[in-house]
């Protein structure tokens, strides 16, 4: 009998870069706004969190997940300053965490620890 093998699933849905990058898909296939201004939102969100708050900051992933779609936001769509997404976005954001603004700083503070190291698990 083997050993049972466990994955752990990212909770990547307890971050706003992956919640913006949802929508930079859907803008992309034309189902949502236009996103530009809400990758520049994020991408200046991430430098205020990794200079105040941010405790284990990661450069690999900081340049993909938030550098990497604005370059890509900025290629492929022209510029437009709509801040609808960015309303809406926070919006349920806060809702998804009932508005509990000390456990979305608290992630922030370790966001790798909490994104992998307390992932969804699943035995195999």
């Amino acid at each position: 009998m083997r050993p049972q093998q466990v994955i752990i699933i990212p909770r990547v849905d307890l971050f706003f870069t992956c919640w913006a990058i949802l929508a930079h898909l859907l803008s992309v296939c034309s189902v949502f706004y236009n996103t530009t201004a809400l990758a520049i939102f994020v991408c200046v969100m991430s430098e205020i969190v990794n200079i105040t708050i941010n405790k284990e900051f990661n450069l690999i992933y900081h340049l993909t997940a938030h550098y990497l779609p604005l370059i890509i936001v900025l290629i492929t769509m022209p510029f437009q300053l709509d801040v609808l997404p960015i309303l809406i976005l926070v919006l349920l954001y806060f809702v998804y965490y009932r508005y509990d603004i000390a456990s979305i700083l608290k992630n922030y503070e370790r966001p790798s620890t909490v994104a992998f190291g307390q992932g969804i698990k699943i035995n195999i």
